[in-house]
């Protein structure tokens, strides 16, 4: 097996939603949603299946974070937790995350755009304008195929396989999306799913 590390984090993540539940219990669900997320890195860097239930795991102890505790989402949480729920072809969870109030402060462009029009195509209103933002050269292939679903067209998937090969050891190093592309999962998922 590949990346030890990740397994490595993912069972010092455990360790510490331990140690954390009785004393801090959003900080020990926390620590235990990282533990997930690392230990689905773990298995989708090793081809291994069981990688889709560290996925849902890790959403569903999310979830139950945020209901538990009234933190409100980042942007970034919510653009990625979209992706997930979207890559496990979950359109009733990945709906349930678009509803949450999310905190719109620092919020990097490409995100807010993302995160925007995947709740609209999900059919969830909402109460601020479509962001607006000038996509580099390696965001314009994502763009243009979000673009194609917002209007009833077919997946350009071409386009989003490239920009996953430009960017999975850049902007998705050490994150899920770097071993496995949820991103193509996420976007057939909202075509098949989408409210347009």
């Amino acid at each position: 097996m590949n990346f030890e590390h990740l397994k490595a984090s993912a069972e010092e993540s455990f360790a510490n939603a331990r140690h954390l539940r009785d004393t801090k219990p959003e900080a020990g669900m926390a620590a235990a949603a990282d533990g997930h997320e690392a230990l689905a890195a773990y298995y989708f860097a090793n081809d291994d299946s069981r990688a889709w239930a560290e996925v849902r795991e890790l959403l569903v102890s999310e979830l139950q974070r945020y209901e538990s505790f009234g933190t409100k989402f980042r942007t970034f949480p919510q653009h990625r937790y979209l992706l997930f729920a979207l890559a496990i072809d979950d359109l009733t969870l990945a709906r349930t995350i678009a509803t949450l109030p999310i905190d719109r402060q620092n919020w990097s462009p490409m995100d807010t755009y993302l995160t925007y029009n995947f709740c609209v195509l999900l059919g969830v209103p909402q109460t601020v304008v479509e962001p607006r933002f000038e996509p580099t050269k390696a965001e314009e292939g994502i763009v243009t195929a979000l673009e194609a679903l917002k209007h009833g067209q077919l997946l350009p998937t071409a386009l989003v396989e490239s920009f996953w090969k430009a960017t999975r050891r850049k902007r998705y190093q050490y994150t899920l999306l770097e071993h496995c592309n949820l991103l193509l999962l996420a976007f057939r998922a909202l075509g098949s799913g989408a409210v347009v």
